[in-house]
């Protein structure tokens, strides 16, 4: 019977991360997705093919694992699995120290067989590195790739593969590191975090978590940690998310500062606010915008092919690097400004060079004021003035006008901001409003909405309670809707090419609550946890038919959207 290459269920697996890099594991104890460095080169790839293209496994022997959750640190995703066997218990802790990736296995009651699998690998599984004495690994120009230390292992004769069998009684701990330098075992105070149990606070937690873990020591934030997992199982819309997205970051930022208003979390939030806009300042060219960067700042993300990679359930083409740096979108200065705004509210001050960088963008907006394009949703095809865009464009000079009436010391044209302002409230509501129907629209002059208009309250054109986004809402559910209570982001002309978006649901569950809806939106966001792994995590996308998640995981969109809809019932209840 035919299996295709890696069936393991995105919910099986874990993400660890210390705002270096990251790593996932599966339920089995499998590490299949290790980039050293997070944009760049996968020492381990099974994640899109077979574990010959990369992994790590450790599993105890004849053992049930009869646990996972995150040890509770305020600052890293640390993951803790308990494994039962007939003969004793055990622990493997995993983490991450810098770029080096740390697995200690400690038995805690009786005794344990422990079993490794491990197959390294260079450029996304496509070599194996020649090894030395020590095992240190080394490309084929001679150049160190990492390093393993610990209890020895095994040379199985074939690649860099090498296996091990260790026996460990009660209270013994054995510790392996695979990275540049051997990182120090640690002694972890923190206590392993109870179980998620679907509690919409508890995943708001881990959704702040996950946003937290996301966010580089630089500033960047990463839209997601993996590459190229498709939108639906089979197609060919897969792509690489392990770049800083303007708007995803800015979402992030965002959320983070709504999570730490409410209690979500205890990561230093103002501090990755911070560090973010002063990535913003270092990073941003506004003559030459574009929508995503690289994670220091890369304006060149050349997109390629893994031809030697099969995919996950074989969903081709493998893809690195991204295209849709070059497109231009309208909405991403709103969402900059929008949260720039929500900083200063939040009592973080404007620097001079932050505020230099805003008024410059503005310059940019204006510049590009009669332009179309690509929208929120980067479609490749023909450009178009969207609804949302615009209307984010309209936020962009609203909050400039408003940092300029609040705080003295920040100046700038307001006699031309308020004049773009007006303007594209007047074009906004008639050529992107539809009078027959009283709905917004997703594109100028054109019938149909798409899920971005969710999103206009929030842009502060219009409340959420005005009688034209109810029905606007209302179209969107009965054209955008489908037989398992779930939303679209727009509508297609073909078959559809994804499934339906989570944070579009999300955000729909957040304008009921905000609306008033509250039984609505209670019942929509019941669902949407559910879809949730055991740790909390959300993929981009929920195949309802199957029941299972599809997109890159976990997705900055997705926990962003958690933490919105999850602040909204709780200020209506």
């Amino acid at each position: 019977m035919f299996t295709p290459t890696n069936s393991v269920p995105l919910e099986e697996y874990a993400l660890i991360a210390n705002h270096h890099t990251v790593a996932l594991i599966s339920r089995a104890g499998r590490v299949d997705w290790f980039c050293p460095q997070v944009d760049h080169t996968a020492t381990f790839a099974a994640l899109l093919g077979e574990p010959k293209h990369g992994s790590w496994s450790i599993t105890v022997d004849d053992a049930n694992m009869t646990a996972r959750t995150y040890l509770d640190h305020p600052d890293h995703l640390i993951l803790h699995t308990t494994w039962l066997s007939a003969t004793g218990t055990a622990e493997v802790v995993d983490y991450l120290e810098g770029t080096t990736l740390v697995r200690a296995v400690t038995c805690t009651t009786g005794d344990i067989t422990v079993s490794h699998d491990l197959k390294i690998r260079t450029d996304y599984g496509s070599r194996s590195p020649a090894w030395h004495d020590h095992f240190r690994f080394v490309d084929r120009q001679g150049e160190a790739v990492t390093a393993l230390h610990g209890p020895e292992l095994h040379h199985t004769g074939r690649n860099a593969d090498f296996v091990g069998s260790f026996d460990l009684v009660a209270g013994t701990t054995l510790t392996w590191t695979l990275g540049e330098t051997a990182a120090p075992q640690r002694e972890f105070r923190e206590a392993p975090l109870p179980p998620y149990n679907g509690q919409w606070v508890r995943l708001a937690e881990r959704s702040a978590m996950v946003l937290n873990a996301l966010a580089l020591t630089n500033g960047a934030i990463l839209a997601a940690p993996t590459a190229s997992l498709p939108e639906i199982i089979g197609g060919d819309h897969n792509w690489d998310y392990r770049f800083c997205w303007l708007r995803d970051s800015a979402f992030a930022i965002d959320s983070l500062l709504m999570a730490e208003q409410n209690g979500y979390t205890r990561a230093p939030v103002r501090e990755r606010a911070v560090a973010w806009r002063d990535w913003l300042v270092r990073t941003i060219d506004p003559e030459n915008l574009q929508i995503v960067y690289g994670v220091r700042g890369e304006t060149h993300l050349e997109e390629r092919i893994l031809a030697h990679l099969p995919g996950y359930l074989d969903s081709l083409p493998v893809r690195v690097g991204n295209a849709a740096a070059s497109q231009f979108q309208a909405d991403v200065v709103g969402e900059i400004l929008l949260v720039c705004r929500h900083m200063r509210e939040a009592g973080i001050p404007e620097t001079e060079e932050s505020w230099r960088l805003q008024t410059r963008l503005l310059d940019y907006c204006i510049k590009n004021y009669e332009r179309r394009d690509h929208g929120i949703w980067e479609m490749r095809g023909e450009l178009h003035y969207f609804t949302h865009g615009r209307a984010m464009m309209w936020a962009a000079f609203d909050c400039a006008l408003d940092a300029v009436a609040k705080h003295e010391t920040l100046t700038g044209d307001t006699e031309t901001w308020r004049k773009y302002r007006d303007q594209l409230y007047d074009e906004i509501f008639s050529r992107g409003f539809d009078a027959e129907r009283n709905t917004f629209r997703q594109i100028y002059d054109n019938p149909g909405v798409d899920a971005s208009l969710l999103q206009l309250p929030h842009t502060g054109i219009i409340a959420v309670t005005d009688q034209r986004m109810h029905d606007t809402v209302v179209a969107i559910v009965r054209e955008l809707g489908d037989d398992h209570g779930l939303i679209y982001r727009y509508n297609s002309d073909g078959p559809r090419a994804e499934y339906p978006f989570l944070i579009c649901n999300f955000w729909l569950a957040e304008h009921y609550a905000r609306a008033g809806h509250l039984d609505a939106a209670t019942r929509l966001l019941e669902q949407l946890v559910g879809y949730a792994n055991d740790l909390g995590l959300l993929a981009e996308e929920y195949d309802p038919v199957r029941e299972r998640l599809a997109g890159n995981f976990p997705q900055a969109f997705s926990h962003i959207g958690v933490i919105r809809a999850v602040d909204a019932i709780a200020r209506a209840q």
